[in-house]
């Protein structure tokens, strides 16, 4: 019987070990499905004052810069607070004081469409949206007297008691009430 060389039979095993790390690494041994979630996050910076976050249904904690957030948190800005969400696909909101936004939704889909949908509860957001090149894709602040829904634009939401008031400095968006009359 022929007895195998261990150090042949060690350069075999790291040689593996190497290849299975860079096919790990590039994401190619992840079923796409899951390469697309992985992908789907949201970044808080904080700018500066109070900013609290709560995620799901549990209490209002300080946020911390770098934290990763995703659809069912809420970010509450104190009077003097003011943070940046910045989207996955690059879009940014930077959320002003005195304002609670949650994030309803943030995904990317097999078939290359993203989906990012906020609902803000009061006080104002400036949005910097990145063009949606998929047809299928969404971009929509809520609030309870109207829908922003966009394709690539600059633009503002201000919600004060019930009133709310865009401004768009690029681009177009589309609004609707809670009633669906789309203007």
């Amino acid at each position: 019987m022929k007895r195998r060389d261990p150090r042949k039979l060690l350069a075999s095993a790291a040689l593996a070990f190497v290849l299975f790390l860079a096919l790990a690494l590039t994401g190619l041994l992840v079923p796409p499905s899951a390469r697309v979630a992985l992908g789907a996050s949201t970044t808080l910076t904080i700018i500066g004052g109070e900013v609290l976050v709560r995620s799901g249904s549990g209490d209002f904690a300080p946020g911390a810069d770098g934290m990763i957030l995703s659809a069912g948190d809420t970010i509450r800005t104190a009077d003097g607070g003011r943070a940046v969400l910045t989207y996955f696909d690059g879009s940014m909101v930077t959320v002003e004081p005195s304002t609670v936004l949650v994030i309803v939704e943030a995904s990317a889909n097999a078939d290359g469409s993203t989906s990012i949908i906020m609902s803000q509860g009061a006080g104002h957001t400036w949005h910097v949206v990145t063009k949606l090149l998929n047809s299928g894709s969404r971009y929509e602040v809520r609030t309870s007297a109207a829908t922003a829904a966009v394709r690539g634009t600059q633009f503002d939401v201000l919600d004060e008691a019930g009133v709310t008031t865009h401004t768009t400095f690029e681009g177009a968006i589309a609004t609707s009430d809670p009633q669906g009359t789309v203007e």
